[in-house]
C-alpha cells in the first residue's frame, strides 16, 4: 500500500499499520492495535485481512495475522482491558467482555468481565480516579460495585502490575469464584 502525505505526514491507511503492527511486533501489540481500531470503529477485520493479502503475508504471518483477526474484540476499550482478555483466557477461564448486569432495581452498569456467572473482572487504569472529577468516579464506582455484591457478584479488580503476575491474578479469580458457589 502507498503512504499518503497527510498535514505534511507520510501516512498509511489504518489497516495496513495493524498489519505491519502485527508482522513486526507479534501477536498482543498487534491484537492491543487492532482491538482499539474495531472499538473506535475505523476499521473492520475485513479490511485487516485484506491489508495482509495487499502486503504479501504469508506463512507463519498470514497465520498471525488470523489468528489476530479472529481473536479481536471489538469491545474491549482500552490496552488493559485487551491486556486482561488475553490473560483470563490463557489462564484458561470462561469470560464475556462487557456484560451489563441487573438487579432488582435495574442496571447495575457493564463491567469489563464476567468470569463464570458470577466474578466479575475490571482493569483499572486508575488515572480516571485523579482530581476532582476523579473522586466523584471512584465514589461512584465503590457504589456500583457495592451494588454487585449485594446482588451476589464478586468483584475483582486489576492494575496494571497485575498483569505481570498470572498465578496471582488466578488465585484472585479462584478465591472470588469460591465465593460466590
Amino acid at each position: 500500500m502507498e503512504a499518503e502525505v497527510v498535514d505534511g505526514l507520510r501516512v498509511v491507511p489504518l489497516a495496513t499499520a495493524v498489519v505491519q503492527v502485527i508482522a513486526e511486533h507479534g501477536h498482543l501489540p498487534g491484537l492491543v492495535s487492532l482491538d482499539g481500531a474495531l472499538h473506535a470503529e475505523q476499521v473492520t477485520g475485513a479490511q485487516v485481512e485484506a491489508a495482509g493479502v495487499a502486503l504479501g503475508l504469508r506463512g507463519q504471518a498470514a497465520g498471525r495475522l488470523r489468528r489476530v483477526v479472529a481473536e479481536a474484540d471489538p469491545e474491549c476499550q482500552s490496552v488493559g482491558e485487551t491486556r486482561t482478555r488475553v490473560l483470563l483466557r490463557d489462564l484458561g477461564l470462561s469470560l464475556r467482555s462487557q456484560v451489563e448486569i441487573f438487579d432488582r432495581r435495574g442496571k447495575i452498569g457493564r463491567v469489563d468481565f464476567l468470569v463464570g456467572e458470577r466474578v466479575v473482572v475490571e482493569f483499572d487504569g486508575l488515572v480516571k480516579y485523579e482530581g476532582h472529577e476523579g473522586r466523584r468516579a471512584l465514589a461512584a464506582e465503590k457504589a456500583r460495585e457495592d451494588r454487585l455484591r449485594a446482588a451476589g457478584y464478586a468483584v475483582v479488580r486489576l492494575v496494571w502490575a497485575d498483569l505481570d503476575q498470572p498465578e496471582r491474578v488466578l488465585a484472585m479469580v479462584q478465591q472470588a469464584m469460591a465465593r460466590v458457589a
